[in-house]
């Protein structure tokens, strides 16, 4: 499999994500802003991208919307985040995102969405 990225530059909520996914053994990798979002799935696609809404640099409805239009039908699903609450959840999938988590998140949440979309034979459920 691919990776997983993160984009989230909260380093409390990104270090919470990732071991949620390494103890899946789900390979990430982590980007604290916007600005190199484009070109590394451009590169590399990750299987499944979890973007915080509001990056330093970027808001991360647009940066959604920017990814299905580049990588179009090979996008990933894009799982955004935010602790905005629920007004944020339809301009978020209006713009592309495949699911809407408010933060703060459990791990019960998390695997289901690995669950989802990840197929089971390349994550190690528990």
């Amino acid at each position: 499999m691919t990776y997983i990225l993160i984009v989230e530059d909260n380093l409390d909520n990104a270090e919470i994500l990732s071991i949620y996914l390494q103890s899946q053994d789900l390979p990430i990798k982590h980007l604290p802003s916007g600005h190199n979002v484009l070109n590394l799935i451009t590169a590399q696609p990750p299987a499944l991208i979890f973007m915080d809404i509001n990056l330093p640099d970027n808001d991360g409805r647009v940066l959604c919307l920017m990814i299905k239009k580049r990588l179009g039908n090979m996008a990933p699903p894009i799982i955004v985040m935010t602790a905005g609450g629920d007004s944020c959840k339809s301009p978020a999938i209006a713009m592309g995102a495949d699911v809407f988590l408010n933060k703060p998140f459990k791990a019960a949440q998390i695997f289901k969405l690995l669950e989802t979309f990840i197929p089971a034979e390349e994550y190690n459920k528990e």
